[in-house]
């Protein structure tokens, strides 16, 4: 993943631990990696309850909005 890139390709210059940790913690501030969770945390909340999950997957279907969580790279 992203951060844990960072931090190994930062490391492969013989830099300070210290040094690679920050540039990791860098890549967790992108939307598309450590800000996904987020994502994630706000799309429950706009579900509300397991009663409405059908609803909400009907309306992904349909191309409203992405399904968060899904499709990241391992």
């Amino acid at each position: 993943n992203c951060s844990t890139n960072a931090m190994r390709s930062i490391g492969s210059a013989h830099t300070d631990p210290f040094s690679a940790l920050a540039g990791a913690a860098a890549a967790l501030y992108g939307p598309l990696h450590g800000g996904a969770n987020e994502m994630v945390l706000r799309m429950l909340n706009e579900i509300g309850s397991i009663n409405n999950v059908p609803a909400y997957i009907k309306r992904v279907k349909a191309g409203e909005f992405r399904l968060m969580g899904f499709g990241h790279p391992v």
